[in-house]
């Protein structure tokens, strides 16, 4: 707030109005003021401030209006002729001129377009997986997209409107020239012993073998003579038996005798500690829990993983249920250490211990992701990871279970074996077996099998590999995994078993069990695995040096044939 004196007042307006307005300017600006007129004071105030009490608004410009524009004035003389000249010089260049500040930053621009939806590579094809369109996938060596959400549609050109080929399967390349041997490197030292394994059940005793032929009578020695008639002493001692003469010259081969039947004693090969006999073809049907799953022997006692029922059952070998204990979620893999039987729960990420004398039940001890297949090679368990893509070797404690390694394996691997000396382990994802060293869990090799490969089994000198998605079972080599030969079974396999003569495998599309000559492949028969046969689906098989087992999810019971 400002007072100024009236006279003052006049003063300040003659001056703004005296100020020069040029052409086409702006209209002036206005100044307001309150007057209080008895003493001669005025008070500049805001265009929209109020004046108080005793005051009169006044207002003025501060420069008055524009005037007319006046009379133009007279021409000017001529100017003086510009000099001529003949030819126009160029004149220099000038300085660059400074260059001048930025300009303001423009508006935004308007939103783009939505871009075109982006891909998800989803690893190798399952026919367990959704798939969403624009979802990749491996199959076959080839990458293939989504057209559209699909489950269970494999990418093939049959399937084109679920998928499209992104890429193909390449030639394989040419040979590389072999390199250079390369030095011999040094002894390392040697490593410590390992821990001494478990006592095995000891096996049934076999026949007593032949009696040998009896070696010649010794020469008799020259007749000393006649002494003089002692007197009789006390009896001594028995001798120690004198040693075996040598066995006689092998005699000449005897006329072939007559065709003979088929034995049911023992066969020569002793698989998983157990001494195996040829399977009969008889038996019976006993109900069991929900959807049982996979089948194990004890060498006295069969048992049952019921996938849906949560729990395992023990039964005896005729059949009559002893015991049913709890386990994890979806319990789908079941093997036996000799003194417990072991059970991964699928739907747990766990393995459960069972004592095999009364059930009593420990853990879970946690393990990978969705756990299926389970082995035991005398020392400690393995177990395949099926979502985890790895296999885990477990030492086993009398309160615990630690993790000894963790170790790749092929896509989504299903179940595992033991050959004595390396764990095979299917890869459901992959279509191929791996081999890893059982002592340190090294990678020996993957070999390449049928479709889907699910159950595995070892003949004593082979693998065999049931393969659920082309129907065949594939016959490799333990010793570098070479396919010896692969037999056409029934609809989707999935459970295998060997007896000591020949390969049993659980047919889960068909429900029915194939049985194949070992040495051959040659198929003996197939048979029903279940009184119901179209509510089997036989999955899980094992046999019991007398009988084959079979779990039949289809309608809650295990069969003995």
């Amino acid at each position: 707030m400002r007072w100024i004196a009236n006279g003052l007042l006049v003063v300040i307006a003659g001056i703004l109005l005296a100020g020069a307005v040029p052409v086409n300017a702006a209209p002036p600006p206005v100044i307001h003021a309150c007057v209080i007129k008895h003493l001669e004071f005025v008070r500049i105030v805001g265009a929209r401030e109020s004046c108080r009490r005793g005051e009169t608004r006044l207002t003025w410009n501060v420069a008055g209006p524009q005037g007319p524009q006046g009379p133009a004035g007279p021409q000017g003389p001529p100017g003086p002729a510009a000099p001529i000249t003949t030819t126009a010089v160029q004149g220099p260049a000038g300085p660059q001129g400074p260059v001048g500040p930025a300009g303001p930053t423009g508006p935004q621009g308007a939103k783009g377009d939505q871009g075109p939806a982006g891909v998800t590579f989803r690893g190798a094809w399952s026919g367990g997986v959704d798939y969403a369109a624009n979802d990749i996938v491996a199959y076959n060596g080839e990458a293939w997209i989504a057209l559209a959400s699909n489950t269970n549609f494999e990418p093939t050109p049959a399937n084109a409107a679920a998928w499209a080929k992104l890429a193909a399967k390449g030639d394989p390349g040419p040979k590389g020239d072999q390199g250079s041997a390369g030095p011999v490197g040094l002894q390392g030292a040697a490593g410590p012993s390992g821990p001494q394994g478990q006592q095995g059940i000891a096996g049934a005793a076999g026949s007593p073998g032949p009696v040998g032929l009896q070696g010649p009578a010794g020469p008799q020695g020259p007749q000393g003579p006649k002494g003089d008639r002692g007197d009789p002493g006390p009896a001594g001692p028995v001798g120690a038996q004198g040693p075996q003469g040598p066995q006689g010259p092998k005699g000449d081969p005897g006329a072939q005798g007559p065709a003979g039947t088929v034995s049911a004693g023992p066969n020569p090969l002793q698989v998983a500690l157990l001494r195996w006999y040829e399977g009969i073809q008889t038996g019976g049907e006993f109900q069991v829990g929900s959807s049982p799953y996979a089948v194990a022997f004890d060498g006295a006692h069969i048992w049952v993983a019921n996938e849906t029922s949560n729990n395992v059952t023990k039964l005896r070998a005729d059949g009559s249920v002893m015991a049913t204990a709890s386990v994890g979620a979806n319990p789908r893999g079941i093997a036996c250490d000799g003194a417990n039987i072991w059970v991964t729960n699928y739907g747990g990420n766990s393995v459960t211990r069972l004592r095999a004398s009364d059930g009593f039940a420990s853990g879970p001890y946690a393990v990978g992701a969705s756990p299926i297949g389970i082995a035991f090679d005398g020392t400690h368990l393995w177990v395949a990871n099926y979502n985890g893509n790895s296999v885990m070797k477990l030492q086993v404690n009398a309160n615990s279970v630690s993790i000894v390694g963790t170790y790749n394996a092929g896509g989504f691997p299903w179940s595992i074996a033991f050959d004595g000396a390396n764990i095979w382990v299917t890869n459901y994802g992959g279509n191929t077996v791996t081999k890893l060293a059982a002592g340190d869990g090294a990678r020996l090799g993957e070999y390449a099998v049928g479709t889907r490969p699910i159950g595995i089994a070892f003949d004593g000198t082979n693998i065999w590999v049931a393969n659920n998605g082309d129907n065949t079972v594939s016959k490799l080599r333990a010793t570098d995994g070479a396919v010896m030969g692969t037999f056409t079974v029934g609809d989707a396999p999935h459970g295998i078993a060997f007896d000591g003569a020949n390969i049993w495998v659980t047919n889960s599309g068909g429900g029915s069990v194939t049985k194949l000559r070992a040495n051959d492949g040659t198929v003996v028969g197939s048979f029903w695995s279940s009184s119901s046969y179209h509510y089997g689906n036989p999955l899980g098989i094992a046999f019991d040096g007398a009988y084959v087992w079979v779990a039949n999810p289809g309608n809650g019971k295990v069969s003995k044939r």
